[in-house]
């Protein structure tokens, strides 16, 4: 039930433009921000905890609604990113010469990032025109994770669990494919 109610929302969001889409998630952070207590709690002790940023009051308030703002337009997304059939309508990468030159030799990359933004394109962007694998931890519902890895796998990429993703990271760098990671995975 969950996974077509998520399903049917982000439909009508695989029509719009992304800078829609943007709005909309930010709009969608401030309104409900108030609502979601335990999101809320959360947000505010983590960055109260930040002390050596020197953040008033009113500031660790505002980074931490646009923090969910960022979080639903993530969300938001994979309606589009699900229907979308050339990721360079919706990102670029600024300079990929290297990393094409290294992948062209045989070698392998590995690519660390955080949860900023959406993590997501940038496995869709790298995986449109070189090999690469990314670990990924499944989530409960079955559907919904079919969906996202489909998304995911969508130009040619594969996602690896956490308990694969030593065995077949390096098996993918010694291909000569790259292994994306998300540095808040605990591997």
């Amino acid at each position: 039930l969950s996974y077509i109610l998520i399903r049917t929302f982000l439909l009508p969001f695989a029509f719009l433009p992304i800078a829609w889409i943007h709005y909309i998630g930010r709009k969608m952070g401030y309104l409900l921000f108030p609502l979601l207590k335990k999101y809320r709690k959360t947000a505010l002790s983590n960055l109260s905890l930040a002390t050596d940023l020197s953040l008033s009051v009113s500031e660790v308030e505002r980074i931490a609604k646009e923090s969910l703002g960022n979080l639903l337009i993530t969300a938001l997304e994979y309606g589009k990113l699900a229907r979308e059939k050339n990721i360079h309508k919706m990102v670029s990468c600024v300079n990929p010469e290297e990393a094409n030159q290294i992948i062209q030799n045989g070698q392998g990359i590995i690519f660390f990032c955080a949860h900023q933004a959406n993590w997501e394109v940038l496995f869709l962007e790298g995986t449109s025109r070189m090999p690469g694998v990314a670990i990924g931890q499944p989530i409960a519902n079955k559907y919904l994770y079919r969906w996202i890895q489909r998304i995911r796998q969508k130009f040619g990429g594969l996602m690896i669990e956490p308990k694969q993703s030593v065995k077949e990271g390096l098996r993918a760098l010694k291909r000569g494919a790259f292994l994306g990671i998300v540095g808040d995975q605990s591997l």
